[in-house]
């Protein structure tokens, strides 16, 4: 007898395997287009760690025992990192993630826990993105409603979106000689006072420039695998890192997943993973004192972490940024679907004494 394939009434599980046939496509569809095979099996981590997500949404149950095993080890690493600051050691961004499972409870305590090693470690890591993660993480804590939240990030997107719009004639000068695979980011930041504040983060609004301006209406479909993301002169190497131009415009992100993602799969995967966060926030703000009330909301913490900082550098192009990614949305995915079924048992009980 054939086993039958039960899809649980998980909106995210649903969505999640809508963005996995997407990803299969792209992949079937790249392999006509590809620059070459390595390439494109570096891109495809992007496909094969979404099935991460089962592992998360089915091993819910052992989640307690194991986070109760590994704590000791846990707190030993990171202060370990914290102590000696090393980014072969301690990776600064993602270890953000993992703060919340130090915690037994979520409380004032633990919450002023996870901040203070969350500004340590940006501290010692000089790394802007770390404070920036906490700022919004405790952003998204404080604000009581969805409508609220949602509310926030309309007008927090128009606020980008338009300063973008300002400074477009700006980012154009990218094209000044000379040759960079990255443009010239030099004279881009010399056009403007606003510009100078940061160079990381002229570097990356000038390829978030490219990806969504440069290459219109491509990324409406989505490049796929295997080919790159910017134009690029083969056999250059004018970037500090270990390999060429080519190389490096293949495998590598914008420093924004989700634009990359988008670029590579096009507006569906947009879609795709905004319904899904839709679900999450939606969820978080509805029962958050459900959520209070144990472990549960610490994933959500972990979650939001992991995602805010894909915002600003690569985790869904990269295999443990990814599976990290994927591994957390199914354990909300499986909370959410655990706290349903609990109301639905509770709604039926008066019906079975009737």
């Amino acid at each position: 007898m054939i086993g039958v394939i039960i899809i649980p009434n998980s909106k995210i599980f649903k969505l999640t395997l809508l963005l996995i046939l997407l990803g299969i496509f792209h992949l079937l569809i790249s392999l006509f287009f590809k620059t070459n095979l390595y390439f494109y099996l570096r891109n495809s981590v992007i496909v094969y760690s979404i099935f991460s997500f089962f592992i998360g949404f089915y091993s819910l149950p052992y989640l307690i025992k194991f986070v109760k095993t590994i704590k000791t080890l846990l707190w030993v690493y990171i202060l370990y990192g914290l102590i000696f600051p090393s980014i072969s050691i301690l990776e600064r961004f993602m270890a953000a993630v993992f703060f919340p499972f130090l915690f037994k409870r979520y409380n004032y305590i633990s919450l002023t826990g996870i901040i203070l090693l969350d500004v340590l470690l940006a501290k010692r890591y000089e790394s802007m993105t770390v404070a920036l993660v906490t700022f919004i993480i405790i952003i998204i804590l404080l604000i009581q409603k969805y409508r609220t939240f949602k509310l926030f990030c309309i007008i927090g997107g128009l606020f980008i979106g338009s300063i973008f719009v300002y400074l477009s004639p700006n980012f154009k000068l990218y094209k000044s000689p000379p040759y960079n695979l990255y443009g010239n980011i030099k004279a881009v930041a010399q056009s403007n006072l606003l510009l100078q504040l940061d160079g990381n983060s002229t570097w990356r609004a000038v390829f978030w420039y490219r990806i969504l301006i440069d290459r219109f209406p491509e990324n409406i479909l989505g490049i796929g695998f295997g080919t790159p993301l910017l134009e690029y002169k083969k056999g250059f190497d004018t970037v500090e890192t270990e390999n060429d131009d080519e190389h490096d415009i293949h495998v590598s992100g914008c420093h924004n997943t989700y634009l990359t993602l988008f670029l590579r799969m096009g507006l569906g995967f947009l879609v795709l993973i905004v319904l899904i966060f839709r679900e999450v926030f939606k969820e978080f703000y509805s029962f958050k004192v459900y959520y209070l009330n144990n472990l549960n909301i610490l994933l959500f913490i972990s979650f939001f972490s992991v995602s805010v900082i894909g915002l600003f550098n690569l985790v869904l192009e990269s295999p443990t940024g990814a599976s990290l990614f994927w591994v957390l949305l199914g354990f909300i995915a499986a909370v959410i679907n655990n706290r349903q079924k609990e109301i639905n048992l509770i709604a039926q009980q008066p019906h079975q004494h009737q």
